[in-house]
């Protein structure tokens, strides 16, 4: 029981240090445009939380004759947290290297005369994202993130049956 005891805090610890909610919770409330007072009210907001929470469920859990069922199933959930916060980092990286692979994609279907004018149109198009990108900030300051991410669905959506349409410029490995 001592090393289990051992490996589970060891574990939480380093779970806790990958995704430390004071980075974390302050990382995401700046990315969605909170003000400052905002950010500042998050270490009393969660430490005061924390407490509460204690005090609410910790007479339920001295009920228990034993409450390593507690400690195992906070374990799962903050566990399972952690690998959600992981499978969205995974998620953000694969989302980069689609956006690359399809700028590649664009260049490759170009001849050698006109693959600087391709990379030139790419980086024009990105560039217009990016501005396009400050409109998705009004509407976030309009009519809430939430209409963003609808927007953003939406497109995302629409872009599946474009993609599917695009020709194969690529031959096979075997055939070059």
């Amino acid at each position: 029981n001592f090393a289990l005891q051992i490996a589970s805090l060891s574990l939480t610890k380093v779970g806790e240090g990958l995704a430390d909610t004071k980075l974390v919770l302050a990382w995401l409330l700046d990315a969605i445009g909170a003000p400052t007072w905002a950010i500042g009210l998050l270490v009393p907001a969660r430490e005061s939380l924390a407490m509460l929470s204690q005090l609410l469920i910790a007479a339920r859990i001295r009920r228990f004759g034993i409450r390593k069922h507690v400690y195992v199933t906070g374990c799962v959930v903050q566990g399972a947290a952690i690998a959600g916060i992981e499978l969205l980092f995974v998620v953000m990286v694969a989302h980069q290297g689609v956006r690359l692979g399809r700028s590649v994609h664009l260049v490759d279907m170009a001849d050698l005369d006109t693959r600087a004018a391709y990379t030139a149109l790419s980086n024009s198009v990105v560039g217009l994202i990016l501005l396009v990108g400050g409109v998705f900030g009004i509407i976030a300051q309009w009519f809430g993130i939430g209409t963003v991410l609808v927007l953003f669905a939406l497109m995302a959506a629409l872009a599946i049956p474009t993609a599917s349409r695009l020709e194969e410029v690529q031959l096979p490995t075997g055939l070059r």
